[in-house]
């Protein structure tokens, strides 16, 4: 498959076309502006085009792009004209089944191969509706394969009072039990996790289709997670209860001390 990727020189974008390319298909791409990463993928023979322009598009099957790029991209603009399937959806249950099945011409339908390894690096925080893109997730996902989720972790957030990592941008904010949860509800399961530094302390978490025999799980090691973040949880409980005791002590010391005052002046 011939497969063009607009923005290529993007950390997601990027990936995903060395990918394409080591699994032999024929790739292209281009950007706004040449790079260190658009400098390696041309070493590695992929055609790189700088800056956008509609003269890329050519005889191509697929024209992926990243969601910063324009609509009035040029080489989107060249692309529908010239009726070459575009992948520009938000990801989920819907868009997962396009990429593994198409119907042809002959109005069969022909199965794509599923990937291996799915790698959502501080993705998921972005997305509006989980459930739909976890369940997009199981839909792509190869039998036996992985994927990666990478998410700021909620407890380093809170103990370390990181507060400018909330803003409009991020819909979910996730302890390592919460994501198990919302990823054990539709069919998949956390076979290992990481703690990473990255953002202030995130999560790495490792998850694949649920297998009740799979004996690779490290059960201590997430185990042990869900412990401390329980323990985290019951620590701010209890300095929450100690905070509101203390402003309770203060409001009553501050009532006694008006009336010890009144008392005072009117004597």
């Amino acid at each position: 498959m011939k497969i063009h990727f607009i923005g290529i020189g993007g950390i997601g974008i990027s990936g995903l076309a060395q990918y394409m390319h080591y699994k032999g298909h024929t790739v292209s791409g281009s950007d706004i502006k040449g790079t260190i990463i658009t400098q390696k993928l041309s070493k590695m023979g992929i055609s790189v085009t700088v800056p956008h322009s509609a003269d890329a598009i050519t005889d191509q099957d697929l024209v992926v792009h990243s969601a910063i790029i324009s609509p009035q991209n040029p080489e989107i603009l060249a692309a529908k004209e010239k009726g070459i399937d575009i992948v520009e959806s938000f990801f989920d249950e819907r868009l997962a089944w396009e990429l593994t099945e198409r119907i042809t011409p002959g109005g069969g339908t022909e199965f794509r191969q599923k990937p291996d390894l799915i790698v959502c690096n501080n993705v998921v925080a972005h997305v509006p509706n989980l459930n739909m893109f976890v369940r997009g997730l199981k839909i792509l996902l190869k039998q036996g394969g992985t994927i990666t989720i990478e998410v700021p972790h909620l407890m380093q957030l809170i103990k370390n009072t990181q507060f400018d990592t909330i803003y409009h941008e991020h819909f979910s904010y996730f302890s390592f039990y919460t994501l198990s949860k919302i990823l054990e509800r539709h069919g998949l399961q956390v076979y290992g996790v990481e703690e990473l530094n990255t953002h202030g302390g995130s999560l790495r978490v490792y998850a694949r289709h649920h297998n009740p025999d799979d004996d690779f799980i490290n059960l201590q090691k997430t185990d042990d997670l869900i412990t401390k973040e329980l323990m985290a949880r019951n620590i701010m409980d209890s300095k929450e209860d100690i905070y509101e005791s203390v402003v309770e002590m203060h409001r009553k010391e501050a009532e006694f001390g008006m009336l010890d005052l009144n008392n005072h002046v009117y004597k």
